[in-house]
């Protein structure tokens, strides 16, 4: 969760758009995508009496945030390994859904899972957060992601690539 995608800092967006949502020290929180639930975890304590869940489909990262959680004291976060598409109506109202970048990524199956998920769990006066990767800002992780995949190419690659550059020289006569 991003400082953004908080629920504090989205009430006080809210706030300032004229909506009454829920303060986020009673709110109920769902993050989808969640990961380690790192930042849920850190909402969670500095808001013992919200109730927090993540979800994600890595049980082994959820696993790990489960432990972490644990260590902490935390007892108002539940981690659970779900896909969106199995989330329906008796999964409960939330005050806040966030969904950091699953939709910039997601095959639209999934995209209309999430929105259908947000329509139907969101309580009366919830927010939703929806973070989305566009350009320009989006292209930087595409020169990272770009850069990444130039770095694990296979040796076989780096030798046709070096036979295709002609090499060159400046002279300088001066």
């Amino acid at each position: 969760m991003l400082a953004h995608a908080s629920p504090v800092h989205l009430h006080a967006v809210a706030h300032l758009c004229g909506l009454k949502a829920q303060r986020p020290e009673t709110a109920r929180v769902l993050e989808l995508g969640c990961g380690r639930g790192r930042t849920l975890q850190a909402f969670a304590l500095a808001y013992p009496q919200a109730q927090l869940v993540g979800v994600d489909i890595w049980p082994d990262d959820l696993a790990a945030g489960e432990n972490e959680a644990s260590a902490l004291g935390i007892t108002n976060l539940r981690f659970l390994s779900l896909l969106c598409l199995d989330i329906d109506e008796s999964f409960g109202l939330f005050d806040y859904i966030i969904v950091r970048d699953e939709y910039s990524w997601a095959p639209e199956a999934m995209r209309e899972a999430l929105l259908r998920v947000c329509a139907q769990n969101l309580a009366p006066g919830g927010v939703v957060y929806f973070g989305f990767h566009v350009y320009p800002g989006g292209h930087v992780l595409d020169v990272v992601r770009d850069a990444i995949q130039l770095v694990n190419r296979e040796d076989h690659f780096w030798k046709i690539l070096q036979q295709e550059i002609v090499p060159f020289e400046l002279h300088l006569d001066g």
